[in-house]
C-alpha cells in the first residue's frame, strides 16, 4: 500500500506545530513568574535565590507603619541585630535609619517607603567582632510573621501586573527537590556551607570565615547550587509551608541535617530559623 505524503505531511506539521504550543506557553509562564532576585525550579515555580534577609525584614516593617507585631523575637538575635531592631522602635527618633518615600511608579519593584542608612550603624556594625551584617538571614520570626511578609511582598510584586503571582513558602517536597546534597568540604578541605562546627582551612585569610559554624553569615556567602539557590543547605534553617517543620539545616545544626531528607521541627522562633518564599501563579 503506497504511502500517502500529504496524510504523513499534514500530521508532521500539527505536531509540530503542538510541540510550539507547549514550548510557547512554557517559556511565557517562565517569563510571567520570573522576578528579580528569584530562579527557576521547574516550569511553574521560581524560588528567592537566597534567604530573606534583616534588611528587607526592616522595609517590611517600616511599610507596615512599624507595626510592632512584625518585630523579631529580641532573644532569637545576636546583640547587634537587636539593637538594630530596637532603635528601628524608635518612631521618628531613630539614629540608624534614614527613610525615603517613593512615587507608586515604582511600587510594583519597591516598597513605598524605602530604607537608608546612617553612618552611625556603620560604626556599630564594624564594632561587632562577628563581621555582622543587615544581609545576613533574618531570624528570630514566626510562622505567622513569615506568612504575613510572603503577603505583603505579593502585593507589592501584583501591582499593575495583568497576571498575578502568589508568594508563599515553599513545601517539603519542593525543599527535597531543590536541595542539591552537596558535600559538606570541598576538596581543599574548605567548608561549602554554613554548618555547626565547621572549620576552613584558610579560615584566617577570609575575616567572614571566623564565624562559620559558629553564627549566621551573609545570605549571598559560598557558591550557589546548579539552580543558582544561595545556602539552601545550612546557615539558617528555612520555614516550609507546613507549620513546625524547616529544612535545610543551619549553622547550629550538622552538616548531614542539611539534606533533603532531613527536617528541623520548631515550635517558636529560633536564631536558627529563617526562611525563603516561592513564586507561583495564582
Amino acid at each position: 500500500m503506497p504511502f500517502n505524503t500529504d496524510s504523513i505531511l499534514k500530521q508532521s506539521l500539527l505536531l509540530l506545530g503542538f510541540c510550539l504550543i507547549i514550548l510557547s506557553n512554557v517559556n511565557g509562564q517562565k517569563k510571567l513568574l520570573k522576578i528579580y532576585g528569584a530562579v527557576a525550579i521547574n516550569d511553574s515555580v521560581f524560588m528567592k535565590s537566597t534567604e530573606v534577609t534583616v534588611k528587607e525584614w526592616i522595609e517590611f516593617i517600616v511599610n507596615n507603619r512599624f507595626d510592632t507585631t512584625l518585630f523579631p523575637s529580641k532573644i532569637a538575635l545576636s546583640k547587634t541585630i537587636s539593637e538594630i531592631f530596637e532603635d528601628l522602635k524608635k518612631v521618628d527618633q531613630q539614629k540608624y535609619f534614614i527613610f525615603k518615600t517613593q512615587s507608586l511608579a515604582s511600587y510594583n519593584y519597591n516598597p513605598v517607603v524605602t530604607v537608608h542608612y546612617s553612618s552611625y550603624l556603620d560604626e556599630l556594625l564594624q564594632a561587632d567582632t562577628t563581621n555582622v551584617t543587615i544581609n545576613i538571614p533574618i531570624t528570630g520570626i514566626t510562622f505567622e510573621q513569615a506568612n504575613k511578609f510572603c503577603e505583603w511582598k505579593e502585593e507589592i510584586l501584583n501591582y499593575r501586573r495583568s497576571i498575578k503571582i502568589k508568594l508563599s513558602l515553599p513545601s517539603i517536597d519542593i525543599y527535597r527537590s531543590a536541595i542539591p546534597n552537596i558535600d559538606s568540604l570541598n576538596v581543599k578541605k574548605c567548608a561549602q556551607f554554613n554548618w555547626a562546627f565547621c572549620n576552613c582551612a584558610t579560615i584566617t585569610k577570609n575575616k567572614q570565615a571566623k564565624s562559620q559554624g559558629k553564627a549566621l553569615l551573609r545570605a549571598d556567602s559560598y557558591w550557589p547550587s546548579n539552580l543558582g539557590l544561595y545556602n539552601i543547605q545550612g546557615n539558617a534553617a528555612e520555614m516550609t509551608s507546613k507549620k513546625g517543620i524547616a529544612m535545610g539545616g543551619s549553622f547550629r545544626h550538622a552538616a548531614r541535617d542539611s539534606f533533603n531528607d532531613k527536617i528541623q521541627t520548631y515550635q517558636i522562633s529560633e536564631e536558627w530559623l529563617g526562611f525563603r518564599y516561592i513564586v507561583t501563579l495564582k
